[in-house]
């Protein structure tokens, strides 16, 4: 804990010996003040800029800090008996196929036992290489069904003409070998069940500035009690080098977007204290701010639709992907991160999104400092928030 209060007294130092920050004692003090006050992390203060002399309480109270974001507002808006379909990948993805939503292809899953409420195919060592002929896989993706941030996700390859047909990485398999493979992973990832799906491939235009992994657009929904959709934020998540996921929780640089026209406006390199603003992608120099999502009025259609369809969750953060025949919805997300949403100079809680909240009776302070609750102390300042938060 020591180390951990060290380093960020001595990242206080360095930023308030820069000109354009506030002095030492008034970032102390306001870092005190939001810790007890607001339940706001340092990581937080750093990584939304609140050090520069720019921002003064008007603009700190737009931003919905982490701690409270899991606490009150996502517990409150999701209550925690209603959101089983979204932990289970398999299950969301029969929901969204039975109302025609468009996801990536599903060729199958593989798991310990059959599931009968689950209309998609159930891949057996007896079954696996027929159904892959078939469906003429030859790249593929492997998931946990339970998995989250693009952790336990692999890229696979099946070539029927080799001994050893199935190839994860530089490891390749006969049929049997890939279902022992598939065993370790579960009690690795601890998913019953693992699914198997295909290669999702970028148009050309998108593949510039996300290479190696499909960009991962994510949309907020907030369903208010009168069942109206409304979409409260969108960002996006790209791919560096190396890496066939551009999940922000596996590296990727994040960006926010313009609803409206589906713009890319910034991106940082992360979406810790940490990220860099950068304006080109590092591994292929093509410009990121300006950049329009190709059928984005789609993906927002499709992301509402589903909303409605998902009707036990209120607020849901979607990963989108595009291909060339238009957007594919990857997952829903109830526990969202609200970090990612607030990174590019303005807060969640902006007057539109207070009004959507407020009707399901959530109030944040607006242009006075609550009082001093000292509990916030071990959540903010020592780093122990009530949930994972990604700017620690």
């Amino acid at each position: 804990m020591m180390k951990n209060i060290t380093r960020k007294l001595s990242k206080i130092i360095i930023e308030s010996k820069k000109p354009e920050n506030k002095s030492l004692s008034r970032m102390l003090l306001e870092i005190i003040q939001y810790s007890t006050r607001l339940g706001l992390s340092p990581g937080e203060y750093f990584g939304y800029g609140f050090q520069h002399k720019k921002y003064k309480l008007i603009n700190i109270l737009e931003y919905l800090p982490n701690s409270i974001h899991f606490s009150k507002h996502l517990h409150t808006i999701n209550p925690t008996n209603s959101r089983s379909i979204l932990y289970d990948k398999l299950l969301f993805k029969n929901k969204l196929h039975t109302k025609k939503i468009p996801t990536p292809r599903t060729i199958g899953y593989i798991g310990s036992k059959y599931r009968s409420e689950i209309n998609i195919d159930y891949l057996t060592p007896q079954s696996i290489e027929k159904t892959f002929l078939e469906k003429n896989i030859k790249e593929y993706i492997i998931k946990p069904a339970n998995g989250t941030q693009g952790r336990g996700i692999f890229h696979a390859t099946y070539n029927p003409k080799k001994e050893k047909k199935f190839s994860v990485g530089d490891q390749s398999f006969d049929t049997n070998d890939f279902f022992y493979f598939i065993e370790e992973l579960s009690e690795i990832h601890k998913s019953n069940d693992f699914i198997i799906e295909e290669l999702v491939m970028s148009p050309c235009e998108i593949q510039s500035i996300s290479p190696n992994a499909a960009p991962n657009i994510r949309i907020i929904t907030l369903r208010t009690p009168d069942s109206n959709i409304n979409i409260t934020s969108a960002s996006i998540r790209l791919g560096r080098k190396n890496s066939i996921t551009s999940n922000a929780g596996s590296g990727g640089i994040i960006g926010n977007i313009d609803i409206n026209h589906g713009t890319i406006m910034s991106c940082k390199t992360s979406s810790s204290s940490d990220g860099e603003f950068i304006s080109h992608h590092p591994d292929t120099g093509h410009k990121l701010s300006g950049f329009t999502i190709p059928y984005w009025n789609r993906v927002l259609d499709e992301c509402v639709k589903a909303a409605q369809f998902i009707d036990s969750v209120n607020s849901i953060g979607w990963d989108v992907l595009i291909t060339d025949r238009g957007p594919v919805i990857l997952e829903g997300n109830d526990d969202w991160g609200i970090a990612p949403e607030q990174l590019f100079g303005r807060g969640y809680l902006t007057e539109t999104n207070r009004y959507l909240l407020r009707q399901h009776g959530l109030e944040f302070p607006k242009s006075t400092l609550p009082k001093p609750n000292l509990k916030k102390i071990r959540e903010s300042i020592f780093g122990i928030p009530i949930k994972k938060s990604s700017m620690t």
